[in-house]
This record gives C-alpha cells, sequence and structure tokens, in this order.
C-alpha cells in the first residue's frame, strides 16, 4: 500500500535532518516554500510537520518558525530508540544563532560515532526550563549539557539531579551551591585579549562599560580588564572610565531598556565632559548589544566610530557585523565548548557512581579560551 503523502514528506524531511542538510538548531523552510517544493497542499504539508512535531525532531515557535531541536536515527514509525544527550538553552539563544549551532556542532561532533541522539530544548520562560528539568530524569533522557540560568527553582533542580548521580553539566556561569562539573569561556583572558588589542593600536584610555557584575561571568571580565589595563605600563587606569549599568531582574540581557539606554547616555556624557586628554579614546563593553545602543548614542552626540571612539565588545552575537561599522568583539569557542561538554557527559555516564572531582576534592571547572575577531570598529591611535 502507498505511503500517504504527508507520510512522505515527513519521512523526506526527517531523512534530511538525520542526514546533516537541515542542522540541529537550524530553521526549516516554511510551510509555503514547502508547499512549493513537494507540490503539496500546505494541510499536507502541515500534516507531515506535525508528525515530526510529535516525534520530538522539530518545534514550532510562534512568529519565528520551525526549527530541528533533535537528532533520531529511526524512522518516524520505526521502533529503534536511542538514549538522548539533551542541551537545554535559553530562548534568547535563537537571536544569537551562531552561538546555537556552533554549541550543537561541537555536542553532534562528539555524539556522532556513539549510540547517543543528541536533543535539543530552546526555553524561551521559566516554566518552559523547568519542565524540561523536572522531565529530566524520564524517558531516554541520558544526560543534560545546561545553560546556566540564575533561577532559585532552576538551583533546586540542578542540585537534587546532582545529588541522584544524573550525568549533567552547566554551561556559561555556575552559582556557589553548585557542586557539579562547569564550562565556561575564559572571561578574564577574553577581556585581557581585548584590552592587550587596543593598547597596541595607540589606546591608552580605555573605558569599560558593563552590566552589574553579579555573575561569575561578568565578574571574570571586569577583573580581566581592570588587570589589564594596570599591568601594561602604556595603558593609563582611570575608575572614571568604569560605568556600571544597573540591572533589571527579569528582562533578558540581549536588550538595553529605556532606563539603561538613559543610563548609558549618561556615562557617556560624564566621560565626554573630561578634558579632551583626558576622555576614553575606546571602549571595552561587557556585551555586544552596550554596543548596538551606543552606536546610537554616540551618533546623537557627534562622536565618530572608530575615529573618536574604538569599540570593542564581547559575545559576537548576530548583529554585531552588521552595526553601521562592524564591531571588533570577543567569540566564545562554543565548538569547543559543545566537544568538552560531550566529552565530560559520556565520561559521567560511564562512571554514574563516581562524582567527578580534581585532585583536591573541589569540583571540575573548565574554562575555554576565547577568540578575537577584528572588524572594523578600532582604529590605529597616532602616538
Amino acid at each position: 500500500m502507498e505511503q500517504p503523502a504527508y507520510k512522505r514528506i515527513g519521512e523526506m524531511i526527517r531523512q534530511r535532518i538525520n542526514d546533516g542538510v537541515y542542522s540541529l538548531g537550524s530553521q526549516l523552510p516554511t510551510e509555503l516554500e514547502l508547499v512549493e517544493e513537494f507540490s503539496a497542499s500546505r494541510m499536507t504539508v502541515s500534516k507531515g510537520l506535525s508528525e515530526l512535531i510529535e516525534a520530538g525532531l522539530i518545534k514550532r515557535i510562534r512568529g519565528k518558525g520551525t526549527f530541528v531541536c533533535s537528532q533520531k536515527f529511526e524512522t518516524i514509525d520505526g521502533k529503534r530508540e536511542n538514549p538522548v544527550i539533551k542541551c537545554l538553552l535559553p530562548g534568547a539563544i535563537y537571536e544569537q544563532s551562531f552561538a546555537s549551532n556552533t554549541l550543537l556542532q561541537g555536542v553532534c561532533a562528539e555524539l556522532k560515532e556513539t549510540n547517543y541522539q543528541t536533543g535539543i530544548a530552546f526555553c524561551g520562560s521559566e516554566e518552559e526550563l523547568l519542565a524540561e528539568l523536572d522531565k529530566a530524569e524520564t524517558g531516554k533522557c541520558a544526560g543534560c549539557i545546561l545553560w546556566s540560568q540564575q533561577l532559585g527553582r532552576f538551583c533546586e533542580i540542578v542540585n537534587q539531579l546532582q545529588a541522584k548521580g544524573f550525568p549533567l553539566v552547566l554551561l556559561d556561569s555556575f552559582y556557589p551551591e553548585y557542586q557539579g562539573e562547569f564550562i565556561g569561556t575564559d572571561n578574564f583572558a577574553g577581556a585581557e585579549m581585548a584590552v592587550e588589542y587596543l593598547i597596541a593600536h595607540g589606546h591608552r584610555r580605555i573605558g569599560y562599560l558593563t552590566l552589574t557584575p553579579d555573575r561569575s561571568s561578568l565578574a571574570e571580565r571586569l577583573s580581566g580588564y581592570i588587570f589589564a589595563a594596570t599591568r601594561d605600563p602604556h595603558s593609563v587606569f582611570d575608575p572614571r572610565l568604569i560605568a556600571v549599568i544597573p540591572n533589571v531582574p527579569g528582562l533578558p540581557t540581549e536588550k538595553i531598556p529605556a532606563h539603561q539606554s538613559a543610563f548609558l547616555r549618561w556615562a557617556l556624557e560624564n566621560m565626554f565632559a573630561l578634558p579632551k586628554e583626558e576622555r576614553p579614546t575606546a571602549l571595552f563593553m561587557s556585551h555586544d548589544f552596550i554596543a548596538v545602543e551606543l552606536f546610537h548614542i554616540a551618533a546623537d552626540m557627534g562622536i565618530k566610530i572608530p575615529e573618536d571612539l574604538s569599540l570593542v565588545g564581547f559575545d559576537n552575537v548576530d548583529c554585531s557585523r552588521w552595526l553601521p561599522v562592524p564591531l571588533t568583539t570577543i567569540e566564545h569557542n562554543f565548538v569547543e565548548t559543545g566537544k568538552l561538554a560531550a566529552r565530560l557527559i559520556l565520561a559521567r555516564i560511564a562512571k554514574k557512581d563516581e562524582q567527578s572531582h580534581s585532585l583536591d576534592g573541589t569540583p571540575s571547572r573548565y574554562q575555554v579560551r576565547p577568540l578575537l575577531v577584528e572588524r572594523d570598529s578600532v582604529c590605529v591611535r597616532p602616538e
């Protein structure tokens, strides 16, 4: 008996996912594009996609599209099932497709020759994240790679999972009570790299703009900036060139709310109200999205980038390359982070009854050195 059209379409898309044509985290063509490709009705295409959603291969996100969220090796109607190592990432990561894709590339590369599938859940709200954590021990989930969220309930559930010996690895930043394995970017080295780059381009007065450093990652970036700015004999460390932008609890860090924008404008105006020889010639920023807002403020103030003010960001978010002047920035090495996370999870699965600690008995902490991405937002400062 011939297979129904919607099943054929679903199976062809599933095969493309399995073959890597549609990579983990990537967006599928729209339904209208699939209608045209398969010469089928929209209802038929929609039904085929619905089966893939039920199978856990793809996920619809309202207002954004349909994304690949798992890799399965069996057919939709097949019986073969493989255990899943699941990546739980914040929903905002979709705005940083480079970050999500490269992290997942690293995980998939390590799991490719194993019998484990790579699963992914983009959690756009606290409720979605907690729901995923609550069901972590059920079904085929063999371990979790978690992008850290500083939430009381998140910390509570992670602590419970770890106490039970459930394999998990925390990414980005950790909270004080966490006693498991953690992988983060070497934020100290990244900040040091940014300041040294500016000094090498002749900048002596380098300012720093940051959100409140209440996370380990932000505290490390601030420490790296201060260390590099005070160590080099060619730079002048001036606390007046440091501005801490107050955080807004509950708001995503990839956007600048209005009152934070007002504070950022106030900080820049204060720096440029200094005598000319005491003003910053360059700014290093804890996040690229600060630079996005700063471009608007600088333009209003008549400050040219990079002629009057050079900029270096951190994170290499998608939009940083599309700014009026493409932004030089520090990029997380997410491929290596993903590979290391997968290796650690596999090792924890192999030794479930053993806690993985360093030789002195403390939890293992791993840092991956970031990369410098050179663009056009830094100019050479004449001596």
